[in-house]
């Protein structure tokens, strides 16, 4: 239990080890959310994400040494793509019935997997049908285009690319 401003409140803040990419670096931490990862990441009300004990691994062309941060703060429409790594996260999605192949593509990588198409969504309209700045993509391979990557995860089961990051789509 919590006192803030003198209400108590519960609340239920959960830990969620993720990977995550935007345009400074590749970042490894755990993320920290109110309730379900899932939907509160796609929450309209969501504009900062909340990384602990976070280890960042800037790009080359940065210049900048890897660090590690005990509190990291980075505004959700800067992250490129999101991996949830831990199977007890993973369970907490509930995947839709009509799943479509996809290929994303981003600045930093090239991203291809299985994503929801909800209701009557066809290929040029799916993400009308998606509410929410991160678009699941389900048994998904990396296919990074980063300086200096050959470390970065290839694959996830589950990933979230944030749709103001695509460049371009392709329904396979």
């Amino acid at each position: 239990m919590n006192s803030y401003a003198g209400n108590p409140t519960i609340v239920n803040v959960q830990s969620h080890r993720v990977s995550l990419a935007n345009d400074i670096a590749w970042i490894e931490g755990l993320l920290q959310t109110l309730g379900n990862p899932h939907l509160y990441i796609n929450r309209a009300d969501t504009e900062l994400l909340h990384v602990a004990e976070a280890q960042t691994f800037p790009w080359s062309f940065t210049r900048l040494p890897a660090s590690h941060i005990k509190d990291l703060f980075l505004p959700s429409s800067k992250i490129q793509y999101m991996v949830f790594t831990e199977e007890t996260s993973r369970q907490m999605f509930q995947t839709p019935p009509n799943l479509r192949p996809v290929m994303f593509q981003t600045s930093l990588a090239v991203l291809r997997g299985d994503t929801p198409f909800l209701g009557e969504a066809r290929p040029q309209n799916f993400l009308d049908f998606w509410k929410g700045r991160f678009v699941p993509l389900l048994h998904a391979q990396i296919h990074s285009l980063a300086p200096n990557s050959h470390k970065l995860a290839r694959e996830g089961q589950l990933i979230y690319v944030n749709r103001e990051a695509l460049q371009s789509y392709v329904a396979l």
